[in-house]
Order: C-alpha cells, then structure tokens, then sequence
C-alpha cells in the first residue's frame, strides 16, 4: 500500500511540474503602474545592468540576460536570467542615483 501511494505521489509531483523554458523572449505582464521601455532606452539599460549583476553575483556566471524592461517612474524593473546558475529571477528593482560628481549609478535595492 504505501508503494501505491509512493507511485501516486510521484505522478501527481511530475505531472504538475513543467520543465523550465530558457527562452526569456516572451511577454511578461508589467507591474502595475509601470510601462514598457523603449528597445534603445532598454538595450542601453540592460548593458549596464548586465555588468553590475555579473559583478554583484559571482564571476562562475557566465552570461546574464536581460528581458522585459519596463519605467516604473523613479525605477526600472527587468527579468534577469543568470544562465551558468539557471537562476530566473522574474522582476528586478534598479534605480539610478545621482553621484556628488554629476553621473549617476546603477544600484538594486535590497
């Protein structure tokens, strides 16, 4: 008997677990209040956030991409996929902040 429920239990885990995708292109549903960033504006962005979050991770990352930009007012949200990891995190924070030196730095709030 507690094969069978064994089994059960095992089909019913399997079942309800699909294989995560790795292709990051598809349409992710904007936070509210927040709208979809321009292509340049998002590829601009995502560069300097690709390099801060290689940085921050870990050097055994080997890519990180960048999906779903979006202007949420005074922030930016994208979905981040650290590849070497398989790590898929679905809407980061950034914001930018302005440096006593007139440029501005790219943080992640806790």
């Amino acid at each position: 008997m507690r094969r069978i429920w064994m089994v059960v239990f095992l089909a019913a885990f399997f079942t309800g677990c699909e294989p995560r995708s790795t292709d990051l292109r598809r349409d992710f549903s904007l936070p509210e209040g927040c709208s979809r960033l321009g292509s340049v504006e998002e590829a601009s962005l995502a560069q300097d956030i690709r390099k801060y979050f290689l940085a921050e991770v870990s050097a055994s990352v080997s890519e990180v991409v960048v999906e779903g930009g979006a202007d949420c007012g005074d922030k930016f949200v994208f979905s981040i996929e650290a590849v070497a990891k398989g790590v898929h995190h679905p809407w980061i924070w950034f914001v930018f902040i302005d440096k006593s030196d007139g440029t501005k730095e790219l943080i992640r709030p806790e």
